[in-house]
């Protein structure tokens, strides 16, 4: 029976090597060897390839008609830094720069006690931080980027830094564009 080699990649092929580019099982990678019916060992390797984004040239030009769909997926996704029961996160600044994009976001941990008998529940709390970021939305590389955007968690209640990387955030963006 003859399988399919759907969501596989071979990058290379030479002297007993083969070398698989897919997230696949390593059941459905030994398959593979099997196909090649040689009876020589094989010896299998998974590599992770980037994720590729693909952005229109003219990105400048449709970033207006996207730009409420592109606040609203960073605002949803940066919510989860925001601390407190009414924390929040806004887009502040979403710009073309010269060949470059701009986005600030600022997040808002805000926490206001529910109250119980009279008596407030936890230690209220509201403090701002921001995200920024500035890339090229054309270079592909830009979306590999595994830097940190961290915003500092409110003390008040022992609260880490909390953080996202800068690929996260060209990803969201670069899908729109």
């Amino acid at each position: 029976m003859k399988q399919g080699l759907l969501g596989f990649v071979l990058t290379a092929l030479s002297a007993g090597v083969v070398v698989i580019s897919s997230q696949s099982s390593l059941a459905s990678n030994l398959q593979l060897s099997q196909l090649a019916g040689d009876a020589t060992p094989v010896e299998l390797r998974m590599e992770q390839q980037p994720i590729l984004v693909s952005v229109a040239s003219n990105w400048t030009s449709k970033l207006p008609s996207v730009r409420n769909e592109i606040i609203r997926e960073l605002e949803g996704h940066l919510r989860k830094l925001a601390q407190g029961n009414q924390g929040s996160a806004k887009v502040e600044a979403l710009r073309v720069e010269g060949s470059n994009l701009y986005v600030k976001v600022l997040v808002h941990h805000k926490h206001e006690p529910r109250r119980r008998f009279g008596v407030p529940l936890g230690v209220p709390y509201s403090l701002q931080s921001w995200v920024e970021t500035r890339y090229n939305p054309l270079d592909n590389k830009s979306t590999e980027d595994a830097t940190k955007l961290c915003v500092r968690g409110p003390s008040a209640v022992g609260s880490p830094n909390l953080c996202v990387t800068a690929g996260e955030v060209r990803r969201i963006i670069s899908a729109f564009l």
